[in-house]
């Protein structure tokens, strides 16, 4: 399958989560540190249901919905929701 990338004006309504972030700055950006999760801007869960009321957010990041750190069932909540360019 190919991956997909969501359309700019599309990426500001998502915000891509995380229960941790990495311990050190990565390319000068903070990066998150395990699985990849994306919530709707405003949003107390992620696409998936779990809560992210202590978790970290990566706002300049863009959500790529089959990366391999990228949760699945996010991934496939996202794509339900999100239009794509391909």
């Amino acid at each position: 399958m190919k991956p997909f990338v969501v359309p700019e004006q599309s990426r500001r309504a998502w915000v891509v989560t995380a229960p941790h972030q990495q311990p050190r700055f990565v390319g000068g950006e903070r990066a998150p540190w395990g699985t990849r999760h994306v919530r709707e801007d405003g949003a107390a869960t992620t696409a998936c249901g779990l809560p992210t009321t202590s978790w970290f957010s990566f706002w300049t990041l863009g959500f790529v919905a089959y990366d391999k750190e990228s949760c699945p069932a996010c991934a496939q909540a996202y794509a339900r929701r999100t239009p794509v360019s391909r």
